[in-house]
């Protein structure tokens, strides 16, 4: 739905950040909009793009200003995010939705927080350019319930792209 270059986060030296507001479903299928970030490693990236981490995030509130985006760090700034970003991955943090958007957040919804998850995907892809056909999902906490969700959605899904959870 929209893109935004932001600077506003602790990034490893030479990493850069995309904000990215896209469409996703809720547990009951229902269009929603979701936000999240894009993190860049520094340099170029590798020819096959950079390879691609989703990060679902434990539980950071349920309200709106609870979006990890919108902290500096988001939310696990040094406890994952940024090694990961460091260690040349893109990682696409989503928010869920309702963190950050309108509309109430589905806490502990292992099907909302999986749309999320999967549709960030293409949302990066197009938001970010650079980034490779390849991804696995990482989650802890609600992460690791929406990662575990993922997992099983992509079952039926067979993205011939997906590698795995980590949860």
């Amino acid at each position: 739905l929209r893109k935004e270059a932001f600077s506003g986060y602790s990034l490893p030296k030479g990493a850069t950040a995309v904000r990215i507001l896209y469409h996703s479903l809720d547990a009951t299928g229902r269009a929603v909009a979701t936000s999240g970030v894009v993190l860049i490693p520094a340099g170029t990236a590798p020819a096959s793009g950079w390879p691609v981490i989703a990060w679902a995030h434990g539980t950071s509130g349920v309200a709106r200003l609870c979006a990890p985006s919108a902290m500096k760090d988001v939310y696990y700034g040094a406890e994952g995010l940024m090694p990961m970003v460091a260690a040349g991955f893109a990682v696409v943090a989503t928010d869920y939705h309702g963190l950050g958007t309108e509309g109430p957040h589905q806490f502990v919804n292992k099907t909302a927080q999986a749309h999320d998850v999967i549709y960030s995907i293409p949302a990066a892809r197009a938001a970010v350019p650079s980034l490779g056909a390849k991804w696995v999902v990482d989650g802890h906490s609600q992460g690791g319930l929406a990662a575990w969700g993922v997992a099983e959605a992509q079952h039926d899904l067979k993205d011939p792209d997906y590698l795995g959870a980590v949860l």
